[in-house]
């Protein structure tokens, strides 16, 4: 079809976006722009929604024809295997073969996002969860970062002696985030491979070692965290952080994005892989934030697989990385030459050195009923309200709910 100018219509690619921070926005406006120009014929249409949104109306929202072309967001069993499952997604097999992402991209972007046999995303953001310190307010104190959990409930106990009320900067009014302390500290307690079967539901939640790991989370709250963490919104929470109020954090990558602008004076914060107990091998977590993903009904398949496979190209990589300080789901980078932060240049080191096993964020890759009652059980039981026991047989009974309705995800090899 021609328009009044005798020109052809632009193919509209209307993609769902999650709002991130002003750098990473820039970042994705230029890549738009540099597709844009490789292709004129194409425009790219970006509408920001929260991942919250996203889940809430994609489904009717294509059902209805009125959906989105791209979409980014969880690639979850709880998000794109629903959806994929659907027939709400386009598989991505072919384009896999076609663009040879399986020998470009690492294992997790088809890995995580497979469900009944079908690839249905393109996995972004490799983040890790970890513990953030402030180098300065630690050499000010003659301290260093704990090599073990042990040294780092003792330091939390030496920084209150000190006059830090609140020695790591927390806030889980929304449970969310001390599920991903948890999955931290269970990870270290079991092992990863353990954990994967228990979210498979090749073993039960209420197996003793899983409960003793959920017994864990009792002993942050009041040598740690401050009384009212419970009560803290996490972007609040954090706060005391960057603020250098408190001398460490317990955060994923994404909080890279805050700790890398240049108008920061302070340049001294650490990243590592949160310690484990001395007798346990230190694994560390690591996942994919998301992905982008393609709505079955597309007008433009071709074109919208054309656009994903630009985000993961090597124009993209440095300008995700340098730009924008997200970590591209890309195999064998050197990110020596890369200009970063210091502290982001140590989660590039472990991207690119950890030969150790590692682990996974629980809520990411669980059924969405297990996950309501994760995030709940949890935050009891670091309030006192509720036993560890208690909390596992409920993570237990959730499980099985899954199993009977086929919402479980099989991560085991």
């Amino acid at each position: 079809m021609g328009t009044a100018y005798g020109q052809d219509e632009k193919k509209q690619i209307v993609f769902w976006d999650e709002p991130f921070g002003p750098r990473a926005t820039a970042v994705k406006e230029e890549l738009i722009a540099n597709f844009e120009a490789a292709h004129p014929d194409i425009e790219i249409v970006v509408e920001y929604l929260t991942n919250a949104v996203i889940r809430d109306i994609l489904k009717t929202s294509i059902l209805a024809g009125e959906g989105p072309d791209v979409i980014y967001g969880d690639i979850g069993p709880s998000a794109a295997g629903l959806w994929g499952r659907a027939g709400l997604l386009l598989p991505l097999d072919d384009a896999y073969k076609e663009y040879g992402w399986d020998e470009r991209l690492i294992p997790n972007s088809r890995a995580n996002s497979t469900y009944d046999g079908h690839a249905y995303a393109v996995g972004h953001e490799v983040e890790g969860w970890g513990l953030y310190w402030n180098k300065s307010i630690f050499a000010a104190e003659e301290l260093g970062p704990p090599e073990t959990f042990e040294e780092f409930l003792e330091l939390c106990g030496t920084f209150q002696e000190l006059g830090y009320d609140n020695p790591v900067a927390v806030g889980y009014v929304a449970g969310w985030p001390l599920s991903h302390q948890f999955a931290a500290v269970i990870t270290n307690e079991i092992g990863g491979d353990k954990l994967a079967a228990a979210v498979s539901a090749e073993i039960p939640w209420n197996d003793p070692e899983i409960v003793a790991s959920i017994e864990v989370m009792t002993q942050f709250k009041g040598e740690c965290w401050s009384d009212d963490a419970n009560a803290i919104d996490f972007l609040d929470g954090n706060l005391a952080f960057y603020a250098e109020q408190a001398p460490m954090m317990g955060m994923s990558t994404w909080a890279m994005q805050f700790l890398t602008f240049d108008f920061l004076t302070n340049d001294e914060y650490g990243f590592m892989p949160f310690p484990a107990p001395e007798a346990k091998e230190q694994e560390f977590v690591q996942y994919l934030g998301g992905g982008w993903m393609i709505a079955a009904d597309t007008e433009y398949p071709e074109e919208t697989v054309m656009f994903l496979d630009y985000l993961v190209s090597e124009e993209a990589v440095p300008l995700w990385v340098e730009g924008a300080s997200l970590v591209p789901a890309v195999k064998g980078v050197d990110y020596s030459a890369y200009d970063a932060k210091p502290v982001f240049k140590d989660f590039l080191n472990l991207v690119s050195t950890w030969e150790r096993p590692t682990g996974f964020l629980i809520d990411v890759m669980a059924p969405a009923n297990f996950r309501t009652v994760l995030f709940e059980g949890i935050a009891e039981v670091a309030e006192g309200r509720l036993t560890a026991q208690e909390a596992a047989d409920r993570l237990e009974a959730e499980m099985q709910k899954a199993v009977e309705e086929g919402t479980v995800a099989d991560l085991t090899p």
